[in-house]
């Protein structure tokens, strides 16, 4: 079986067929009435012929009659399929006429071509072809108009019945009309007050329509857009991309979002597109809708963010190397203490213009190397927590530029503000921050530049700066050089210890800045273009101006006391570290007398209470390995003493003693390594 004929009026149900048929292989041809069969049929014979009974100009049952009168066609199978003529005595006219099947519509394709195979089956295995009876031409009409009878009878029932279903239908069709009047001008009103812009274009790109909000900001009407095209609307690159974005969309099929940049009364901003293909009945792409919202807020949260996270993976990465650093540092400034403090005891026993004098002072330069190096480590390490004070920062500034280009080629331009406020600051630390970002700018213009220094006042909003939400009052102080600049893909790692783009240097300056501000509640940040420059902004606090005035007025009321002889204990568990410090004391004219551990520190303060001859000032190391440390030994010596004078000394500690020592009971700090003049200045300011 391979040709089929198929005979319908109705060119949907023709079509349905047609295409279920040649699916499964057949070559399927059509007539839409029983005239148009036959003379098919008698042009080129099917194999089998499947057709609908009630049809103009010749039905199904007169087709039948006259197929099997036909000695080229009467053998061919005959098949009904009729959703009209479903009553048993239809059947049985039908067969009665010679057809081989009778199937009542609707019925499930599978079983309908099942149908057809059987029907086909039966013809191939020489199943005797049912002839119609001979019967007189008045007999046949008799019947077959009682058979039409019978069915116009019920067609007058279905169309009075359909008459009515119709009436109900109009009334009901006025109804939804209505609704969908109303719901075309709800959803009209929705389309023209939703915040996202909505658009169509056709197949070519050509906007179709448009929302009022996205009319709006082209600055025309909705009615405007059409036969627009992006061209006459954006400029040229962003056109590019738009009508590239709308040929691979259309092209592939597939909805996309695409995030970009928009252009609304000239501001650059961020939307988010939805564009998907417009389809029409038969699944043709005709045209795209597009809708976007305004996601700059977004992308600035999400930027801000990123800043924030930045901000804690450095800050995570300065801490594991501070961990290691810390422990480094606390033994190295030590050993520096007792080194320090020999050379310098030498240095005073050697006239000064000697040879050894000269060496010596050498070896101390590259001692204070040294110290730096080891205040870089502590910077980063916990220990390293700033000793804050309200300071100035315009001479703090000037004196760490002008030592930091001392004997350069690079000129320096200042503009520091007059009412510069106050800072609480480690004033070493600052000064620290201010020449290694210098020093930077220095060594990116080896031939010679310029270095512009600005600080001023500046109050920030909540929220208007990512890296300070909390806004406030700040001193603001920007480095900027015209050197080499930084290339883009390292300018992110500036700040991590130990990366370094010079063939000498350590890794350590800007990490340690980076710890030291952030120590400070401050921020630093970095901006830099190839061959044009660097610029470093440091955003510290600036102090309230009650506490700035106070600390003004006891500053020019305070007066010179004379240097006079005390008695100091020293407590320190390294012995070099006493030895220099009772060498050092003595060579500024005081008494001293030392002990390695609190408790041996308590019995001498007891006993030389007792003796009458109490100690004027006592110094404690912070940390004792094998003992009682700084903290503990001075609660005890103000249990027996509330007014006894404390120094606290540490070359490292990750207590919250040394940032915060007053609160702990202590008078002063002494940084290790110190020196006989920082040493002496201490004592100074405790007498």
């Amino acid at each position: 079986m391979n040709t089929l004929l198929v005979v319908d009026d109705n060119q949907q149900d023709l079509y349905l067929l047609q295409v279920l048929l040649s699916a499964k292989g057949f070559k399927v041809d059509l007539a839409s009435n029983g005239a148009e069969a036959l003379e098919k049929a008698r042009r080129a014979p099917p194999d089998m012929i499947i057709t609908d009974i009630l049809m103009p100009v010749m039905d199904g049952f007169s087709l039948c009659r006259v197929w099997k009168e036909d000695e080229r066609l009467k053998n061919i199978p005959f098949v009904f399929y009729t959703a009209t003529y479903t009553d048993p005595k239809d059947e049985e006219f039908a067969l009665s006429l010679g057809a081989d099947r009778f199937i009542i519509k609707p019925v499930e394709p599978d079983k309908f071509l099942d149908l057809l195979w059987e029907t086909w089956n039966n013809y191939k295995a020489g199943k005797p072809v049912v002839l119609p009876p001979s019967v007189e031409e008045a007999e046949y009409y008799k019947e077959y108009n009682e058979v039409l009878i019978r069915k116009l009878e019920a067609k007058m029932l279905q169309l009075e019945e359909s008459n009515r279903a119709l009436e109900r239908d109009i009334e009901q069709r006025k109804r939804t009309e209505e609704v969908l009047r109303e719901s075309e001008g709800k959803y009209r009103t929705l389309i023209e007050n939703i915040p996202q812009r909505i658009f169509t274009k056709d197949r070519n790109s050509v906007y179709v329509s448009c929302n009022r909000n996205y009319a709006e900001d082209l600055k025309i009407i909705p009615e405007d857009i059409a036969g627009k095209t992006d061209y006459n609307l954006f400029p040229k690159e962003l056109a590019d991309k738009y009508r590239a974005d709308d040929k691979r969309i259309m092209e592939s099929g597939q909805t996309e979002e695409i995030e970009e940049t928009y252009i609304n009364n000239g501001i650059e901003s961020w939307i988010r597109t939805m564009k998907t293909p417009i389809r029409d009945e038969k699944n043709n792409i005709i045209g795209i809708l597009g809708i976007f919202s305004d996601i700059t807020e977004r992308r600035q949260a999400e930027e801000k963010r990123r800043k924030i996270e930045e901000q804690l993976h450095q800050a995570q990465r300065l801490e594991s190397v501070g961990t290691l650093a810390g422990g480094i540092a606390h033994d190295f400034n030590n050993l520096l203490q007792g080194i320090f403090g020999y050379i310098a005891m030498a240095r005073l026993e050697l006239d000064k213009t000697g040879k050894a004098y000269a060496m010596l002072e050498i070896a101390e330069e590259a001692l204070t190397k040294s110290v730096n190096l080891t205040t870089q480590l502590l910077t980063f390490a916990k220990g390293g927590k700033p000793v804050k004070k309200l300071i100035k920062l315009r001479p703090l500034i000037e004196n760490s530029v002008n030592l930091a280009l001392s004997g350069s080629s690079v000129d320096c331009v200042m503009d520091i503000a007059d009412d510069l406020w106050l800072v609480e600051a480690d004033e070493r630390q600052i000064t620290q921050v201010i020449q290694n970002i210098v020093m930077n700018a220095m060594e990116a213009m080896p031939t010679g530049g310029t270095v512009t220094i600005s600080a001023v006042n500046e109050v920030i909003p909540k929220v208007m700066n990512p890296s300070l939400p909390a806004g406030g009052c700040f001193v603001r102080i920007a480095i900027q050089d015209s050197g080499i600049g930084i290339p883009k893909e390292r300018l992110s790692r500036i700040f991590d210890p130990y990366f370094t783009t010079k063939q000498r240097g350590s890794g350590l300056g800007l990490a340690s800045s980076y710890s030291i501000v952030n120590n400070h509640e401050g921020i630093i940040e970095a901006t830099s273009e190839v061959n044009k420059g660097s610029a470093f902004v440091i955003y510290l606090p600036g102090a309230k101006s009650s506490v700035a005035e106070e600390v003004a007025k006891a500053a020019s009321s305070a007066t010179c006391v004379p240097v006079r002889r005390v008695k100091v204990l020293v407590m320190d568990d390294e012995e070099m570290v006493r030895s220099v410090a009772k060498d050092m004391l003595i060579a500024l004219g005081h008494e001293v007398e030392c002990t390695a551990d609190g408790n041996e520190a308590i019995e001498a303060f007891k006993a030389a209470r007792e003796a009458g001859r109490p100690f004027d000032i006592t110094i404690l190391d912070l940390t004792v390995k094998r003992g009682m440390g700084g903290e503990e030994t001075v609660r005890k010596l103000k249990e027996i003493d509330p007014a006894a004078k404390v120094i606290v000394s540490s070359g490292y500690s990750d207590d919250p003693v040394i940032s915060d020592y007053r609160s702990y009971g202590f008078a002063a700090f002494l940084n290790k390594p110190y020196s006989t003049r920082e040493l002496g200045d201490t004592l100074q300011s405790l007498i």
